[in-house]
């Protein structure tokens, strides 16, 4: 599933390092890349940012859905988004304000992996 090695060389150029400042020691400092663009290992671990970017900061808004969802069904439902987390984390405790939170993020994440993981490739 993974391209040739041979249709990856077509994207490979020569790695400069990548000189940045540290903060801390006030001078700059060179960051050798260990992972070599258009390997499998590169692809992972886009991947693994795009769950992280995607299906993690999706999973934490998952209350500010819930509200914003319950408010549309019903206006007179709660007063605002703030009364509207109050009133779920109240009734339903906190575990509440995450209804719906697990398939966003196993949604999310997919989403997130299919995007920064074959982003380079396709």
């Amino acid at each position: 599933m993974l391209p040739s090695a041979q249709a990856l060389s077509a994207f490979k150029a020569t790695q400069k390092p990548f000189i940045a400042s540290s903060v801390v020691e006030k001078k700059p400092f060179v960051a050798h890349s260990t992972i070599e663009v258009g390997s499998p290992r590169y692809f992972y671990t886009c991947a693994a940012g795009g769950v992280l970017a995607c299906g993690l900061t999706h999973y934490l808004m998952t209350p500010v859905d819930l509200v914003k969802c319950r408010m549309q069904v019903n206006k007179s439902l709660y007063s605002g988004v703030f009364d509207g987390f109050k009133k779920i984390a109240s009734a339903e405790g906190a575990r509440g304000l995450y209804l719906g939170g697990a398939p966003t993020l196993l949604g999310y994440s997919l989403q997130g992996m299919g995007k920064y993981g074959f982003y380079e490739y396709f």
